[in-house]
């Protein structure tokens, strides 16, 4: 009998140590956020113009000693707004058509991960301008929400030490129609100049598994009626 008790003993002990140790995998996660602001000339006449600009955010690459990286999301938050001035260098006044395509492209990351975002937009302004009036056109302001979200075997490209970077484009492509005929020598003709303008914000989310060991509450309770039944069982070892 007393050989039974001490084996029941050990176990009952054994299993409250085990229960008493399990970890509990924390969620958790790491945030970055880069923000990006980009001016494209927007300039020309009646024959139209093109023109792009682009630049690069750097975000650190995550840490594998903080724990295990479930998923990467990479979220996207853009303003894309596009304001000209008409100007008519002849004394004579007419109707204009102007008419825009404006646009930005995020992606091509350099850690090799695929992914990318980008919207195409067109908007046109028209009207009467007189002979030497200068006017103000504004089109339509455009705000995008967008995410690309990694995971499996992707995933390992978003870890180590350094950083890798997210391209940033925007661009516009422009024309002007007036029925305004050219005036002087040299032939003066209505124009437009102004801006394309991006505002981004890039934020980059690591969700990853904390592993370090924190007691479940459950188990501390557990592990309290475990010595409370072990000291019963002491108890009428000694009596």
């Amino acid at each position: 009998m007393r050989i039974f008790r001490l084996k029941y003993l050990t176990l009952l002990l054994f299993g409250f140590i085990s229960l008493f140790t399990n970890a509990t995998i924390n969620a958790a996660q790491v945030t970055q956020t880069g923000t990006g602001y980009m001016d494209v000339q927007v300039w020309g006449d009646f024959v139209g113009s093109n023109s792009n600009e682009g630049t690069v955010a750097g975000f650190n690459l995550f840490d594998s000693s903080l724990g295990t990286l479930n998923a990467v999301s990479i979220m996207f938050e853009s303003t894309l707004t596009n304001s000209v001035n008409i100007e008519n260098l002849t004394s004579n006044g007419g109707d204009y058509t102007f008419n825009s395509q404006y646009g930005y492209h995020l992606g091509r990351l350099s850690n090799g991960a695929i992914g990318e975002v980008g919207q195409l937009v067109s908007d046109s302004a028209s009207g009467f301008i007189s002979g030497g009036e200068t006017i103000s056109v504004d089109l339509t302001t455009y705000v995008f929400s967008e995410s690309l979200v990694f995971l499996a075997s992707d995933l390992v490209l978003f870890m180590g030490s350094g950083l890798f970077t997210i391209d940033a484009h925007a661009y516009h492509e422009s024309d002007l129609n007036v029925d305004v005929p050219p005036e002087g020598a040299p032939d003066y003709y209505p124009n437009f100049y102004g801006w394309a303008t991006l505002s981004s914000s890039i934020t980059v989310i690591y969700d990853y598994a904390d592993a370090t060991a924190v007691p479940e509450p459950a188990s501390i309770q557990i592990l309290a009626l475990g010595l409370i039944i072990v000291g019963f069982i002491l108890r009428r070892r000694v009596h």
